[in-house]
């Protein structure tokens, strides 16, 4: 199994444009994979510190906060990073959202005692006025991060989202072992937003000129206002199993469904968002050479699908030897709803590749028409499933979601004039090798592997599904080399 099989390019070398792509994306995976790591090593210490009532608590404040911040930014970061912006359009753009940003934080402010007394939660208000600064940090935020994705910095992106984790991490360790308890998360949340602002203002040397260009900025809000809806509403069918969870079954029963969301948002975002960022701007470049941006596409999803496949078996199938080792016994009723959610990660990183696609094509109005089917399809699975309780939520929301993703590639696919079996070439090996991995660690489990200590069992079964999918791998590529597969792909284009 060679490393061309990994990012090969359908019979050609890696062009100026894959290479820089991938060298690119390095940093944002990286700075990405630091934060996954942060919070791995965080979420066991704060488990045993922290109940779960208060990880419910902010995990009920949080969907309120970002949902208002998406419409407090009302698609300006993908209208400044697809446009030719001057330095008073960006200017005009920043005092545009911190106006914006404040009315929103003062409007917070006054709906949390009311949101806190229909949830039946008195400690819910005081967390929700705490974390409304947050907003008006976001929109500060927007100018500054726009530039860096613009100009391609993305290892000044990278830098600055791990120097704000690694710190945010750090705040909430030691609030919570001075028993902050809830706050310390609040504290978690202030502290990496003010930090990422201020490490992109100076990372990017964005300074707002005291300039408002009402016709400058008009270019930039067409671009972005139709993206405004869709954000929401995709937002909305993300969190809306959060917030039904919080207010009608109680902040413990979300924090054990918040923290097993956690499993799904781990490949998406060491892997999801850094594709997401880095090839949004490659295919605006590439355009209108379709052959070129099915090649980063077909890429992108390549590499994708053979770093998230196994990482998504493994925390499905292990659920629960993982949850009781990483977050200890209190929290076992996270491990079936970990387990049903896990696949979506690597479904949530497919959804954020394609919407690079088709915001890097123009095609907005496409994205704003998946984004609402694939919300309209989340929250009927999480409607149908909620008489079920938390687990029928996540089966519910885990069907929704997946029967979004085949229009979902189909758009995506027409806007880059390829066939299907594009979707395969850069999918396909990896799907397959997944299912033997899958039947190999079933095999295992079924021959009395639950029998061995929790640590020996769970790095047992990552030997044997990671050998499995490994192996499926390279008797592929044996059987059908990428060499051979790219002659015939050729062959069928000539």
């Amino acid at each position: 199994m060679t490393v061309g099989s990994f990012f090969a390019t359908e019979g050609r070398s890696w062009g100026p444009l894959s290479g820089r792509l991938a060298i690119r994306t390095l940093p944002l995976f990286g700075a990405n994979l630091a934060r996954i790591v942060v919070q791995l090593v965080l979420i066991p210490v704060l488990a045993r510190i922290v109940s779960p009532e208060a990880f419910g608590l902010v995990a009920l404040a949080s969907p309120i906060i970002i949902f208002t911040s998406i419409f407090a930014e009302a698609g300006m970061m993908t209208g400044l990073v697809r446009s030719e912006v001057s330095r008073v359009g960006e200017s005009s753009a920043f005092w545009f959202t911190l106006g914006v940003g404040i009315a929103c934080a003062a409007a917070v402010g006054l709906l949390a005692a009311p949101i806190g007394w229909a949830a039946h939660q008195p400690k819910l208000t005081g967390v929700i006025v705490a974390l409304a600064p947050v907003l008006i940090i976001t929109c500060l935020n927007i100018a500054p991060s726009a530039r860096l994705q613009r100009n391609g910095a993305f290892g000044a992106f990278a830098t600055s989202e791990t120097v704000s984790s690694v710190c945010g991490a750090a705040v909430a360790l030691w609030t919570a072992l001075h028993g902050w308890g809830a706050w310390s998360l609040v504290g978690q949340q202030i502290t990496q937003a003010a930090l990422r602002l201020v490490c992109n203002l100076q990372l990017s040397r964005f300074r707002p000129s005291l300039q408002f260009d009402l016709e400058g900025l008009r270019p930039i809000l067409r671009l972005s206002t139709p993206l405004l809806g869709a954000n929401m509403l995709a937002y909305l069918s993300r969190s809306f199993d959060n917030l039904l969870i919080g207010l009608c079954i109680g902040a413990q029963s979300l924090g054990y469904y918040a923290t097993a969301y956690q499993v799904v948002q781990i490949p998406e975002y060491a892997l999801g968002a850094a594709m997401r960022t880095s090839t949004m701007p490659a295919i605006a470049q590439v355009i209108p050479d379709q052959h070129a941006a099915t090649t980063l596409y077909v890429n992108a999803l390549r590499t994708l699908s053979l770093l998230a496949t196994p990482a998504v078996i493994l925390c499905s199938l292990q659920a629960a030897p993982l949850v009781r080792l990483v977050l200890g016994p209190t929290w076992a009723p996270a491990a079936p709803l970990a387990s049903i959610l896990a696949p979506l990660g690597i479904v949530h990183c497919y959804f954020q590749l394609n919407t690079a696609v088709l915001l890097g094509f123009g095609q907005a109005r496409t994205q704003l028409r998946m984004s609402v089917l694939t919300s309209v399809c989340g929250l009927l699975g999480i409607l149908g499933g909620f008489a079920w309780g938390p687990r029928g939520v996540a089966v519910g929301y885990a069907l929704g979601t997946l029967l979004a993703a085949g229009p979902y590639f189909f758009y995506v696919l027409r806007a880059l004039g390829a066939p299907w079996r594009r979707l395969m070439s850069g999918a396909g090996r990896a799907w397959s090798a997944g299912g033997v991995m899958i039947v190999a660690m079933r095999v295992w489990s079924e021959l009395g592997a639950q029998h061995l200590p929790l640590l020996f069992g769970i790095a047992a079964a990552c030997l044997v599904g990671g050998a499995a999918y490994l192996t499926a791998l390279a008797f592929m590529e044996v059987v059908l080399p990428a060499g051979r597969h790219r002659a015939g792909h050729l062959a069928l284009e000539a």
